[in-house]
C-alpha cells in the first residue's frame, strides 16, 4: 500500500502544462510522455483515427489522444446520446459516468469507461469540448486496466487542467 502512495506521488510531480491542439487547449501531461507527430502515428487497426495530437509513455500502456472534430457541437447532450449508447451496447464495457460537466469554466462532455482501446482493456476518458475558434475536439486519456489504480488519480488531475486558451 505505501508503494502506491509514492507511485501516485511521483507521477504527479512529473506532470506539465502543454499547449496542445495548435495552442487551442493546455492541459497537464506527465513530463515524460512522447509526442508522436500526427505523420508518425502507427495506426492499430483499420479504419482508426489517427489523433492530431498523441503523447505516451515509452510503451503505450498510458496515452493522451486528442482530435479534432469536422464540426462544432452545440449541444454535448447530443453526445452524450451518441457516443455514451454505443459503449453501453458493448457489455463489456463498464460505464461509470456518461454526462457533460464543467470544467475550468467549460462545459465538457465526459465519458468515463472500462472497455477495449488500441485491441487491449483499457481504463478511458474519453472527452470533448468546443474550443474558442468555432471548433470541437475530442480527447481519450486511457491507461492499460492493470495500471488503472495506480494511474487514474493522475488522470482525474490531467482531466481538471484542461483550459481553453
Amino acid at each position: 500500500m505505501c508503494l502506491m502512495a509514492i507511485v501516485i506521488l511521483s507521477f504527479r510531480g512529473d506532470l506539465a502544462y502543454r499547449d496542445v491542439m495548435g495552442g487551442q487547449l493546455k492541459m497537464l501531461i506527465p513530463a515524460d510522455f512522447i509526442n508522436v507527430p500526427k505523420g508518425g502515428y502507427k495506426q492499430h487497426y483499420a479504419g482508426e483515427p489517427t489523433p492530431d495530437d498523441f503523447y505516451c509513455n515509452k510503451d503505450t500502456s498510458e496515452y493522451v489522444a486528442l482530435i479534432k472534430l469536422p464540426i462544432r457541437l452545440d449541444d454535448l447532450g447530443h453526445a452524450k446520446q451518441q457516443i455514451g449508447q454505443m459503449a453501453l451496447m458493448d457489455t463489456s464495457n463498464k460505464v461509470y459516468f456518461n454526462d457533460t460537466t464543467t470544467i475550468n469554466g467549460n462545459k465538457i462532455y465526459l465519458l468515463d469507461l472500462d472497455g477495449t482501446a488500441l485491441g487491449k482493456r483499457s481504463a478511458l476518458k474519453t472527452f470533448i469540448v468546443n474550443t474558442r475558434n468555432g471548433g470541437s475536439l475530442m480527447g481519450v486519456i486511457s491507461c492499460d486496466i492493470a495500471l488503472k489504480k495506480a494511474w487514474w488519480p493522475v488522470t482525474d488531475q490531467m482531466l481538471r487542467s484542461i483550459k481553453l486558451n
